[in-house]
């Protein structure tokens, strides 16, 4: 099934310079450093995201954490979470006058 296409209307500003539209960024994964190639074809155009080394892109990407940096990583969020817990079971809790049952007698 063919994506469904859509059109973007855009200025022409001095210099020949064209702002895309940030859904077009967007669908060619395009952000500041990458780059575009431009296929002119009569007088049609197309934009595509150029990489000329693809694995370039792969060994800059940022390392995963491993599984040991993703467990511990869960017990400090259990433990910051226990620890809130048992501080907010220490505070006073706030009773409203509707808290008290004969309020709605």
């Amino acid at each position: 099934m063919a994506d469904k296409e859509k059109t973007h209307i855009e200025p022409v500003e001095d210099g020949g310079f064209i702002r895309l539209p940030e859904e077009v960024l967007s669908a060619l994964d395009l952000s500041p450093g990458k780059e575009v190639k431009i296929r002119l074809a009569g007088k049609r155009v197309t934009l595509e995201r150029h990489i000329a080394d693809p694995f370039a892109e792969y060994q800059n990407r940022p390392e995963a954490p491993s599984m040991d940096d993703l467990i511990q990583a869960d017990a400090e969020k259990k433990n910051a979470v226990a620890k809130e817990f048992e501080e907010r079971l220490k505070e006073k809790p706030e009773y409203l006058p509707e808290d008290h049952p004969d309020f709605w007698r």
